[in-house]
């Protein structure tokens, strides 16, 4: 079976997070979902995530850890797919036509507006890493 490799992002601005709503090629109604997109032939992951934000919002960014990875099957393919925590500021621009809508949201509301549970649990990661390091500097 053929592998596309992929990277998404958990994208942060301070205590809210970025959700983006557009098709989803599974079920075919617009959802919420996370910045995503394919790693090209020769570059890396995280250089393909910078690109991905950029050309689906606009926005440009700084990668953080990783949070994630996760990998499925659909159209023939096995999707491989890393997600990364970005810092990014702005307001996100509807730049490829993919965009259908997006806001910065809490917590709580991007795991509400998230259909798929990788994403959720990619939010839920970049939650402990955030209280990890707020520990850490507390001590």
């Amino acid at each position: 079976m053929r592998v596309r490799k992929a990277v998404q992002a958990v994208v942060r601005n301070g205590n809210l997070f970025l959700v983006v709503r557009k098709p989803d090629l599974r079920s075919g109604r617009k959802a919420w979902r996370l910045v995503k997109g394919g790693v090209d032939a020769g570059e890396g992951r995280r250089r393909a995530m910078l690109r991905e934000l950029a050309e689906e919002t606009g926005l440009k960014g700084r990668v953080g850890k990783k949070l994630h990875a996760y990998s499925y099957v659909f159209a023939g393919l096995r999707h491989e797919v890393t997600v990364f925590l970005v810092f990014a500021k702005g307001t996100p621009r509807f730049l490829d036509g993919e965009l259908c809508g997006s806001g910065w949201v809490s917590a709580a509301k991007a795991l509400r507006l998230l259909r798929w549970k990788d994403e959720k649990a990619a939010v839920r990661n970049a939650l402990m890493a955030a209280s990890r390091r707020m520990r850490r500097a507390k001590a």
